[in-house]
């Protein structure tokens, strides 16, 4: 299976254009926030923090967790093309085991999506030292690691569930595209969650995706809502309401421990979901 993973791998880094794409949607979401989002928080925080550190760390959350969708299923556009070409009856004429061929579409989907969501972290933490001296602390960079670790793993047994059902490379350019343009939406960074009306983030909260941005997030702005402590309770809440850092959960808030479980337990019944349809096509065959 560490064969297939490796192969997968090269074969999505030798496509250039594909790993140019896959870095651009980084660099074009952290360009346009300095052109138009910087500044854009209400001045009530400007007295706690500054509140363009806090934007900035909000984005590249966001970011994270569209690259965790974008990015896997962007991998998976290699079992496409094996599909479209027979390669994978090929895998399957051969010693290599279905479950071996599975794992190594999805091990390089996650090591693809982890360097690409690493990279876009470290890039983020660079811009944030140089434009306004500070840089995120070891515990919080470890805990970040392990969210997008979550993150990615959730996101890649949706993605790869989403391309079982694909069978044209026509097809998974449709996808692609909707769900590229979907992803903003739902990880909150086009629009800011609380800007949306109450029906539609009474639905969106429920997608993994979602949760996942909360997550960074909140690991993300922790020292920034640190410093707001002497603030008005109803601004914080109203600010982390706004920008998605929260969600209500009955009569309070969805807790950090039941967002990872929520999360963890999506990813698990994702992949439960594609190994019952590979079982299924392969009783119908």
């Amino acid at each position: 299976m560490l064969a297939l993973i490796q192969r997968n791998i090269k074969l999505f880094f030798r496509d250039k254009m594909t790993v140019f794409f896959s870095f651009l949607s980084s660099f074009i979401l952290i360009g346009l926030y300095f052109v138009f989002l910087e500044g854009t928080l209400s001045v009530e925080v400007a007295d706690f923090i500054d509140p363009d550190l806090m934007m900035f760390n909000w984005l590249i959350a966001g970011i994270l967790a569209i690259n965790s969708i974008s990015t896997t299923l962007t991998a998976f556009g290699i079992k496409v093309k094996d599909d479209e070409k027979d390669i994978s009856k090929d895998f399957h004429s051969t010693p290599i085991s279905k479950a071996q061929v599975v794992g190594g579409y999805i091990g390089a989907a996650i090591a693809i999506s982890l360097f690409v969501s690493v990279f876009t972290l470290l890039l983020g933490e660079i811009i944030i030292y140089f434009q306004y001296g500070t840089i995120m602390d070891f515990v919080t960079f470890l805990q970040v690691l392990l969210l997008i670790l979550i993150t990615v793993f959730s996101n890649s047994a949706l993605m790869y569930l989403i391309i079982l059902f694909i069978d044209s490379s026509g097809a998974y350019s449709v996808i692609s595209s909707l769900v590229g343009s979907l992803s903003g939406f739902i990880a909150g960074v086009y629009i800011p969650v609380g800007v949306l009306p109450e029906w539609v983030v009474s639905i969106i909260k429920f997608v993994p995706s979602t949760q996942a941005a909360s997550l960074l997030r909140k690991a993300l702005m922790r020292n920034e809502f640190q410093k707001m402590s002497a603030a008005p309770d109803a601004l914080i809440l109203e600010v982390k309401e706004t920008l998605g850092v929260i969600f209500t959960w009955g009569d309070g808030y969805m807790t950090t421990t039941q967002s990872i479980l929520y999360v963890l337990l999506s990813g698990v019944v994702f992949y439960l979901l594609a190994v019952w349809k590979l079982s299924k096509e392969d009783s119908d065959n």
